[in-house]
């Protein structure tokens, strides 16, 4: 079986692709979060997230750990979605 260049080339660039964006969703979701963070801690309450209609809306789902606060980390997960 022989596989062409361009075959090789499409398939090593879709990994490249993949990390590219997901580097480019974490920094969505950190501009995000240095937008919406009012006292700046580094997350959000939800008053401070109320301003955002897709986070209050996934608000029970991305407080992963349940402290009524969405960290970076939480924030980024669904910047990955």
């Amino acid at each position: 079986m022989k596989i062409s260049t361009s075959t090789i080339a499409i398939v090593l660039a879709i990994p490249m692709a993949v990390a590219a964006s997901v580097a480019s969703a974490q920094d969505d979701s950190a501009q995000l979060l240095e937008m919406l963070d009012a006292d700046g801690n580094g997350s959000l309450s939800e008053s401070e997230a109320s301003a955002n209609e897709m986070i209050m809306s996934k608000w029970d789902a991305l407080d992963a750990d349940g402290n009524s606060e969405i960290s970076a980390e939480e924030l980024a997960a669904l910047a990955a979605e």
